[in-house]
């Protein structure tokens, strides 16, 4: 499990580029590990291990936000709910990129009601 997560890790960090264009960025990764998590139907404590990649960044037009988590379970919350697997792995991801409409056009919408 921790290593499939370190796998995840450098590969994701490997993937993060800095754009030239940012006029600021900040960038995270991090990882989490608890032993009492729950899912529905499933009466056991689970151990998470967690590791989570998050970055941020403006640029002339607007501004970017990346956020990815990836899950492993250890065997009480079995892959696929089949007793004997090994544990679940789940990703979530998140991208959101946003433009400025006024400085995209170089107008100004202050007073304006758009």
């Amino acid at each position: 499990m921790i290593k499939s997560i370190a796998g995840l890790s450098v590969l994701l960090l490997g993937t993060v580029t800095q754009v030239q264009a940012a006029t600021w960025s900040d960038t995270s990764l991090g990882f989490r590990y608890g032993t009492e998590f729950a899912e529905p139907f499933n009466t056991k404590h689970i151990a998470k291990g967690i590791v989570s990649l998050t970055h941020a960044s403006g640029f002339e037009y607007g501004s970017n936000f990346f956020n990815a988590d990836m899950l492993a379970s250890d065997k009480n919350d079995p892959a696929g709910g089949i007793a004997g697997k090994q544990g679940a792995q789940e990703i979530y991801v998140v991208y959101r990129n946003t433009l400025d409409i006024g400085k995209v056009t170089h107008q100004d919408f202050k007073n304006s009601f758009f």
